[in-house]
């Protein structure tokens, strides 16, 4: 059975080593850093080890040992993949963008005109039920929008 963690626990780590690019960031800092207060989400040691193996696991993350022993040691480097580099990346969002929490990119069009744009909906509302309510911008007929496939 796979081990469940937060969306924000798994980014926090990652952002924590990605800082520190090919250099790497040993695990007892890496410890300090998500226990502190500044740190968005605090992070237990013992989970900290499980997202850590889940990380290495898939891939997102390259452990290379202090010395030969298994476990974790303090001085154990941990340094983000490329794998792990594109996966943060599709997460970093400019402060120009229209961006909440609240809501998820959608790609809509109007059935009527073809006119297509992107919008923002809340998560509280499925995008079938959003477009039976709006207006197409373009033509202005209701309800004749859809996801774009």
């Amino acid at each position: 059975m796979a081990k469940k963690f937060a969306d924000d626990e798994i980014d926090e780590v990652l952002n924590s080593i990605e800082k520190f690019d090919s250099d790497g960031i040993r695990f007892i800092h890496l410890k300090d850093n998500v226990k502190k207060n500044f740190v968005k989400t605090k992070i237990a040691e013992f989970k900290l080890k499980d997202i850590l193996v889940f990380l290495d696991e898939n891939g997102l993350v390259q452990r290379i040992p202090f010395d030969d022993k298994p476990g974790f040691h303090d001085m154990t480097l941990y340094r983000i993949s490329e794998k792990g580099r594109k996966l943060v990346a599709k997460f970093i969002r400019e402060s120009r963008e229209d961006w909440s929490k609240n809501s998820y990119l959608a790609n809509i069009l109007c059935q009527n005109c073809g006119y297509s744009y992107e919008i923002r909906i809340a998560y509280s509302e499925a995008v079938k039920t959003w477009a039976k309510s709006q207006r197409c911008p373009n033509c202005a007929i209701k309800g004749s929008l859809s996801t774009k496939l």
